[in-house]
């Protein structure tokens, strides 16, 4: 055998427990590097950081502050929505301001105030207690009535002056900005008033159309700048003129009228009481009230024989009084929300419809 035979088994049979002194070394060798490697990194940062501190200290006042924008900014974006979100405090209604206390009662308005109620009180009962019918007495009541009322709200207190009230010469009642003073309410009122009077008085039934045309026409001048007052001639024009110039309508202007006339004549207003069917109490009393206050009020004679004239202006008044009074509520509901020209235009429309226009009458 040579020799380099001789040395290549020496070779081949090296024992396999040297093999993990290799591992060994190689693994030792691994985390050798990784901490040269993580060393490297670290001075590195700290120049970095050495750097970044150089450059704070000599960089530009305006980065400095930068912080600080950004921190108001932030604040500022925040403020809002903290106001957005109200607490329970800001949602509690705020209590309404105390009413200044209303000064003592004069003792001139309290020996006013007794005096009138005295007076009205006792006419009424002077009325009540009278065994016959008066000419009219049902306006007369009304006048002491209110007379005496009048004088229980003055003795007592509840009816006088406040001194934070609102005058009625500050409505529209006393008149507008530039407006003349023949073209104000009250100046057109009173004339219409006037003219009713006289043609009612001096001129009987007949001249009725005639003076409520002219009494209506009165007040055209004041309507022409308040939509509510033209809406009352409108249909004042439309229902009252020619109310008493055709006859009742069966069945239900006589049937009502006749007992309107039995509260008079039986001098009974609590009772209702229809001819041949004695009680009458199928409807409401207020219909009969009103229609037997304009008959008394009117002076019509309501006894059982007699045969009046012109009933249909008492019996029909009340309740046209009544249609006018719907009319109007519909324009101020109407122009509450959609303004004065739909509460016009809505009121025409409910005056002049053929179902609403019969009832009125």
């Amino acid at each position: 055998m040579s020799d380099d035979e001789k040395k290549a088994p020496s070779e081949e049979s090296v024992p396999a427990s040297d093999a993990p002194d290799d591992a060994a070394t190689s693994s030792e060798a691994a985390p050798k590097g990784k901490k040269r490697k993580n060393k490297k990194q670290r001075s590195e940062a700290k120049d970095a950081r050495a750097e970044g501190s150089e450059d704070e200290a000599s960089g530009d006042p305006a980065d400095d502050d930068a912080p600080d924008d950004a921190a108001k900014e932030a604040e500022s974006k925040a403020e809002p929505n903290a106001e957005s979100k109200p607490t329970e405090e800001s949602k509690r209604p705020e209590p309404p301001p105390e009413a200044a206390p209303l000064p003592p009662i004069p003792r001139s308005q309290r020996i006013r105030g007794g005096v009138l109620a005295a007076l009205g009180l006792l006419g009424t009962f002077l009325l009540m207690a009278h065994a016959e019918q008066l000419p009219h007495g049902a306006l007369f009541g009304l006048v002491t009535l209110l007379v005496g009322v009048h004088g229980l709200l003055e003795l007592t207190g509840l009816l006088r002056e406040d001194p934070d009230a609102r005058s009625w010469r500050d409505t529209v009642l006393s008149g507008l900005e530039g407006e003349a003073t023949w073209q104000r309410p009250v100046v057109g009122g009173s004339l219409a008033t006037a003219i009713v009077l006289i043609g009612a008085v001096g001129f009987g039934y007949e001249a009725m159309p005639v003076a409520i045309g002219l009494a209506l026409a009165a007040l055209v001048p004041a309507a022409l700048r308040r939509p509510g007052l033209l809406v009352f001639v409108v249909v004042g024009f439309l229902y009252l003129p020619l109310l008493g110039t055709f006859s009742l309508w069966d069945p239900w202007e006589t049937h009502y009228g006749e007992v309107a006339r039995e509260m008079i004549s039986r001098d009974d207003w609590i009772s209702l009481w229809w001819a041949q069917e004695n009680w009458f109490w199928s409807k409401p009393i207020l219909i009969f009230w009103s229609e037997a206050f304009t008959l008394s009020a009117l002076g019509v004679d309501c006894s059982p024989d007699a045969n009046p004239a012109h009933p249909e202006w008492a019996i029909r008044l009340p309740v046209v009084m009544f249609s006018i009074a719907a009319v109007l509520v519909a324009y101020a509901t109407i122009k509450r929300f959609f303004g004065a020209r739909a509460g016009v235009l809505a009121a025409l429309a409910l005056a002049t419809v053929p179902h609403f226009f019969f009832l009125a009458h």
